[in-house]
């Protein structure tokens, strides 16, 4: 990634909190948190897909397209504009709900991504802004297209599944 480590410089007075490149020019990590997982079905054919982690201690429980990503360290530059990203869930599981949704007074059906804390830091340089930050903090990108019954959502025509049966691997 050509992205770059900062470091916070906290709001002071009138002057807004801004990034300043790592010295040492730490390079940044995008990290996921999920499992690919084959599961047989009846027929003797498997279907793969992400999940999120499952529990150990019951690797047959529920579990369902959902898992996190996050960036190491969460405050970066690319070129001149800084960020700051948090956690980001993924969720399109119609088995399990993702604690960060429910916590945020969703129902067990509802598809999306939710955004723990994300901020830009634009430089100073920035016309009409000049130096300034914009952030935004628990948000939820729902899935529009997810019915509200919590089924799994009806596959775009662009889409593209593929099935292990057999021995073979066919589309469809």
């Amino acid at each position: 990634m050509p992205f770059t480590a900062a470091r916070l410089v906290p709001a002071e007075g009138v002057h807004p909190s801004h990034l300043v490149k790592d010295v040492n020019g730490r390079k940044v990590r995008l990290v996921a948190s999920g499992v690919f997982r084959f599961e047989l079905r009846p027929d003797g054919g498997f279907d793969t897909g992400f999940v999120d982690c499952p529990d150990p201690f019951a690797p047959d429980a529920p579990a369902g397209a959902a898992f996190q990503c996050w960036f190491e360290p969460p405050h970066f530059v690319m070129g001149n504009v800084g960020s700051m990203v948090r956690k980001v869930v993924i969720n399109s599981s119609t088995a399990v709900t993702p604690d960060a949704v429910l916590a945020r007074g969703q129902s067990a059906s509802w598809h999306g991504i939710t955004i723990e804390e994300a901020t830009f830091y634009f430089p100073g340089n920035t016309p009409v802004l000049g130096r300034a930050s914009l952030g935004i903090k628990d948000l939820l990108l729902g899935n529009p297209f997810a019915p509200p019954d919590g089924t799994a959502p009806t596959p775009s025509p662009q889409a593209t599944s593929w099935r292990m049966a057999n021995g073979g691997l066919t589309r469809g």
